[in-house]
């Protein structure tokens, strides 16, 4: 079911700076939250053509700004769809359980699945600066580019080119950056207010400036920097000029070449707080890094927009939308390496689950483009999961797709079983960058290749042509059903009538041909066209008068691949051999707490839960 949900009185001349298509759905979902089934719709009022028309991307959103810029207001209008046309009238049929285990589990601790993997955290920390010179270049290019920084952004980028010029004295001695984590000092200093009298001590330049940041921002001030360099490290008050503010601070690191010492910092600030300050420049996106680290380690799935909310909440700061992006890419990069790395380490991914999981099925397709080797597509079946479905679950296999969320914008297509008790079983995965035809025949020949062709087996899909093509042409003897939901979804847009609202899901629902046979019969005498279009563009099975009884699965929707979607989808940003491991955790904790549960019971069938 589709629910409506209208832009609600935002600014539009001061929002379109500071959020995107995506952020602001979110957020109006998180106001309004949408019902079982129901799906978000960002629209707003042409005033010009006297119509609704609906926003599917930034450039939709940009365009809805242009034409509500003199008004500085979108028309306010949350309304609920009261229309439950078609809608699923027994919803519970298609239940799958996803963490039913801990109904069964009493007090046995298990690892949290929500942890993200944390990869070289102590290292990375250190190597802020030598790691990001080439990052910093071009986020002054985009600053200069952007035609809405003010002047203070402009002076934030001056202060950033000094930082530029000082890594690449870095690259000369890039020995130091080696010895300064062999040899790191565990300096332990109040990390919300910094002291910065003389002799305060940091661990390092790059945790120094991120600790003078906070400070100033903590003061209410705002300071400019007269020189950065690997050694030392001078600043000025901003104001110095306008109300002769005579703070300033020098920095150098000691002996070791990596400890930061505060040397001078004779005056203390005579100037007016930047509290009022639409934007404060020295909330840097280094600083952002640390401070939204911690928050994108719980949960990775922050988006640019919550991340700024947060830093406002806590810190009482307005940070430019552009920056809190940077620096939440800083961050996840820090949290979980580099992304083009990762794409290299699917092959130590591979050798490695291959070596420790004997007979699982790791494959990493490749095509080479200009002379060069790229990514295409990585299969992953872990044995366990193969043997699981043969030996212990129905032949019954769903198979969906669902977008990725990272820096790559593919697609994680996925197969997944049900077990006896009606609990999700995941078996293979696959990523790709788009549903070709192709694509998801390479993907069903894999599954082929790693299951056979159990007896009697079921396959279920959506609507999609690509992915019914595919099934069609590997698994030919199977048992192909088409998913009830999309089925109903294409219907509603072409078909209406409460003739269908009466019989459509009923007849889907029948048990036998005769009850299929007379719901049938009534959608046909209504309107034979409505019967005539399912005839011709829905020819796989959906009711289940038509279900083969050897699977002992009487799913009539895809719920249980959209629930592997739904299990995975707070990790669909991470790098791809983190979403691949964080996939093979999650499989084996889940396996592990099933095994639990199974050592404690007696017989084959779980008892109910009291």
């Amino acid at each position: 079911m589709e629910g409506l949900i209208m832009l609600a009185q935002n600014q539009a001349g001061s929002l379109k700076d500071l959020t995107n298509y995506k952020d602001l759905l979110e957020e109006i979902v998180e106001k309004y939250p949408p019902g079982y089934l129901e799906v978000a719709h960002l629209q707003y009022y042409d005033h010009d053509m006297k119509e609704f028309p609906e926003v599917h991307s930034d450039q939709d959103l940009l365009s809805m700004y242009e034409k509500n810029s003199k008004t500085k207001a979108a028309t306010k209008n949350v309304a609920e769809d009261e229309d439950r046309y078609l809608c699923n009238p027994v919803p519970e049929n298609e239940h799958v359980g996803v963490d039913d285990e801990v109904m069964y589990l009493e007090k046995i601790p298990c690892e949290d699945t929500n942890m993200a993997i944390i990869v070289h955290k102590d290292q990375d920390k250190e190597k802020v600066e030598s790691e990001d010179k080439d990052e910093d270049e071009d986020e002054d290019e985009d600053e200069d580019e952007d035609e809405d920084e003010d002047e203070d952004e402009d002076a934030d980028a001056d202060e950033d080119e000094l930082e530029i010029e000082s890594g690449t004295e870095l690259e000369d001695g890039q020995e130091l950056v080696g010895h300064e984590v062999e040899h790191i000092p565990n300096k332990e200093y109040n990390k919300e207010d910094p002291p910065m009298v003389v002799g305060s001590t940091y661990p390092s330049m790059a945790e120094f400036k991120i600790a003078l940041s906070q400070h100033a921002i903590k003061r209410e001030f705002e300071y400019n920097t007269e020189k950065s360099a690997p050694s030392r490290f001078r600043a000025y008050c901003s104001r110095r000029e306008e109300d002769n503010c005579p703070w300033r601070l020098h920095a150098s690191t000691t002996y070791d070449m990596c400890t930061v010492v505060v040397k001078k910092n004779p005056y203390a600030h005579q100037c007016s707080s930047t509290r009022r300050k639409k934007k404060v420049k020295n909330a840097t996106k280094h600083w952002v890094c640390a401070k939204v680290k911690d928050w994108l380690i719980e949960d990775g799935s922050l988006g640019a927009m919550e991340l700024k909310k947060k830093l406002k909440e806590h810190y009482k700061v307005s940070v430019h939308y552009k920056r809190v992006w940077m620096g939440k890419e800083l961050a996840l990069r820090h949290i979980y390496g580099d992304w083009d790395n990762s794409f290299d380490n699917l092959y130590r991914f591979k050798a490695q689950v291959e070596s420790t999981c004997p007979d699982s099925v790791v494959v990493i397709d490749h095509h080479t483009i200009n002379g060069k080797i790229r990514f295409k597509s990585f299969f992953f079946a872990l044995k366990p999961c193969i043997d699981g479905f043969i030996n212990g679950c129905r032949p019954y296999l769903a198979i969906d797709s669902t977008f990725l969320t990272g820096k790559f914008k593919g697609q994680l297509a996925s197969a997944s079983a049900v077990d006896g008790h009606n609990w999700l079983f995941p078996v293979c995965f696959r990523v790709f960058d788009s549903e070709t035809n192709d694509n998801w025949k390479w993907f069903v020949e894999r599954v082929r290749e790693a299951i056979g062709s159990p007896r009697a087996l079921t396959i279920c899909t959506d609507a999609g042509q690509a992915v019914m093509s595919g099934v069609g042409d590997v698994f030919p003897e199977a048992e192909h059903r088409e998913c009830m939901f999309h089925l109903v979804s294409n219907f509603k847009k072409k078909i209406h009538g409460k003739v269908f609202d009466d019989h459509l899901w009923a007849a889907a629902y029948s048990w036998n041909p005769y009850l299929f046979e007379k719901h049938w019969a009534a959608m046909e005498a209504a309107k034979p066209s409505a019967t005539n279009y399912l005839r011709k563009w829905h020819t796989r099975l959906w009711t289940r008068s038509q279900f083969s009884t050897i699977s002992k699965v009487d799913y009539v929707t895809n719920n249980l691949a959209e629930s592997f979607n739904n299990w995975i989808k707070h990790h669909k940003s991470l790098n791809l051999d983190d979403l691949m491991d964080k996939l093979r955790q999650m499989l084996m904790i889940k396996w592990n707490q099933r095994r639990k549960i199974a050592m404690k019971l007696d017989g084959w069938i779980l008892p109910p839960h009291n």
